[in-house]
């Protein structure tokens, strides 16, 4: 049942329909680290506001020991730090 919503979700942020980052989410909380933080970095290349969430949320904290996960953030203040400008 999760992989059904999952693929259907899937199509819908390929078509511009659904944000990536709930995704992410769900990948992570799956364990499934690499596609999580394909879904992360599609979030934030697609400037979802949902993103700035990624530091603090408990669905992501199987991705804190992760080396790119650190790298990642550090994107997301490089990002929202030159938004902010």
């Amino acid at each position: 049942m999760l992989e059904n919503r999952l693929r259907a979700e899937i199509d819908l942020c390929g078509r511009g329909l659904m944000p990536a980052y709930p995704i992410a989410r769900t990948y992570a909380n799956s364990g499934r680290r690499g596609q999580a933080m394909q879904y992360l970095e599609a979030a934030l290349s697609r400037h979802e506001t949902m993103i700035l969430a990624a530091r603090t949320d408990p669905m992501l904290t199987v991705l804190r020991d992760d080396p790119s996960y650190g790298a990642f953030l550090m994107q997301v203040d490089r990002a929202t730090g030159e938004r902010l400008r």
